[in-house]
This record gives C-alpha cells, sequence and structure tokens, in this order.
C-alpha cells in the first residue's frame, strides 16, 4: 500500500508540473497572439497580411502538437 502511495503521489506531482508548464505555454500563446494581432493590424500590405496568416497557421500547429504531446503523458 505505501508504493501505491508513493506511485499515486508521483503521478499528482508530474501532473502538477504537466499543468504548469501547460499553463506556461498557453501565457506564451496569447503573448504571441497579442503580438501577431498587433502585427496584422499595423500591416496595410494583403501580401504581408498573408505571410503573417500562413506563419500563425505553422505556429499554432506546433503549439498544437506541443500541447498534444503534453496531454499523452
Amino acid at each position: 500500500m505505501e508504493e501505491q502511495k508513493l506511485a499515486l503521489e508521483k503521478i499528482q506531482n508530474e501532473n502538477n508540473r504537466l499543468k504548469t508548464s501547460l499553463t506556461e505555454k498557453e501565457e506564451e500563446i496569447n503573448q504571441w497572439k497579442s503580438k501577431v494581432d498587433s502585427a496584422i493590424e499595423s500591416s496595410h500590405n494583403e501580401e504581408d497580411q498573408q505571410m503573417i496568416k500562413a506563419k500563425i497557421e505553422g505556429y499554432v500547429e506546433e503549439i498544437d502538437e506541443c500541447i498534444s504531446l503534453i496531454k499523452a503523458m
């Protein structure tokens, strides 16, 4: 039973660490989104906007992959 308690504590600690990591990544995502929104607003050139949108989509895909990996742990 003691081993199970230790295993549970270890899992809970890992879960807390992953939650903290996920929160940090979400904050980072929000900062990037704010920067991107500012860049889009200041950009008047449609070509620049298309390039920015493509970059954003790439970042979102990377972020989604990272979140999936964290959740899978």
